[in-house]
């Protein structure tokens, strides 16, 4: 969550309620008008205004939430090489600790054959090689120890990674 999201959702919420606590305090002294700094406003307007503004300011920090993507910089991630440098897959085996030679030269062999089988749209070979992958990537895992829910939520976030052709 980006750190101006709290700010703008709590002066949103403070800007509310003070407007709801002056409309219920002026309501109840029977005073229809609003001294703020030195200007006077109508009891109504005031309260319209103050609530209104509350309620846009958590509505624009709900919105800057969820339409603008933020990923804190982690230091697992800062000693990774750069985005053009690897692919989000090898970025994924890294993170999975995948570091044999054996299965280095197989990624390395496995994204040549299935680069050129997702160019010629192969879907079968395609098909084959993500299983023969997935085989791997179980065998590899369970020998580091992994198991069952965990060793399969491992794969799955490792095959989800693969190029796809684009639609």
């Amino acid at each position: 969550m980006h750190s101006i999201v709290p700010i703008i959702m709590s002066l949103g919420a403070i800007v509310f309620v003070i407007g709801v606590f002056v409309f219920a305090k002026s309501g109840l002294q029977q005073i229809r008008q609003v001294n703020v700094f030195g200007r006077e406003y109508k009891l109504w307007r005031f309260t319209a205004a103050t609530v209104g503004t509350g309620i846009l300011l958590i509505m624009l920090s709900i919105i800057i939430h969820k339409s603008i993507p933020y990923v804190p910089e982690t230091s697992g991630q800062q000693n990774l090489p750069t985005q053009s440098a690897r692919s989000d897959f090898e970025q994924e085996l890294i993170l999975s600790d995948i570091n044999s030679d054996a299965m280095v030269t197989y990624v390395r062999n496995f994204q040549r054959e299935y680069q050129t089988a997702l160019d010629a749209s192969d879907k079968t070979t395609m098909e084959l090689l993500r299983l023969e992958l997935q085989f791997r990537l179980r065998t590899e895992l369970e020998s580091q120890g992994l198991e069952g829910n965990q060793l399969e939520r491992e794969v799955n976030r490792i095959m989800s990674r693969l190029p796809q052709k684009n639609k």
